[in-house]
């Protein structure tokens, strides 16, 4: 009963992901928007690939043994870009803080253990750190 929640929670979190990479892909073709991701054009499309890969990849081995870790990890990659842009885009003033709540909720979803929620949580602060050392 568990691994069926899991599993239907988890493709529903998929395909939330799925809509997020196509508003990435709105943000990467839009001029304006495409020039505040500083750095290499192709450096900004292998990251979105790769990220995009990694959400595919994860939809298909939802019913895998291992499904549990791989869906995990493939999560806080998700942490990690998404801290990455909100740096990018005014830190703690940027308008994907809302990301964040979206995360913690589907963390709080798929995984209840209470330090499974820790990434999303702990990205808050470090995200106002950066921002402090970079100014």
């Amino acid at each position: 009963m568990r691994g069926e929640q899991f599993s239907l929670r988890a493709r529903s979190i998929s395909s939330a992901r799925l809509a997020f990479d196509a508003l990435g892909l709105l943000l990467l073709l839009v001029p304006p928007w495409s020039h505040v991701l500083s750095g290499s054009p192709y450096l900004v499309l292998t990251v979105y690939v790769l990220t995009l890969i990694n959400h595919v990849a994860a939809y298909f081995l939802i019913d895998h043994r291992w499904s549990r870790p791989i869906f995990f990890i493939s999560m806080l990659w998700d942490i990690a870009l998404l801290g990455a842009l909100t740096i990018l885009t005014g830190g703690l003033l940027s308008p994907l803080m809302a990301g964040h709540t979206v995360y913690a909720v589907f963390f709080a979803m798929l995984f209840p253990h209470p330090l499974a929620i820790l990434p999303p949580l702990l990205l808050l602060p470090v995200t106002a750190q950066v921002i402090q050392i970079v100014g």
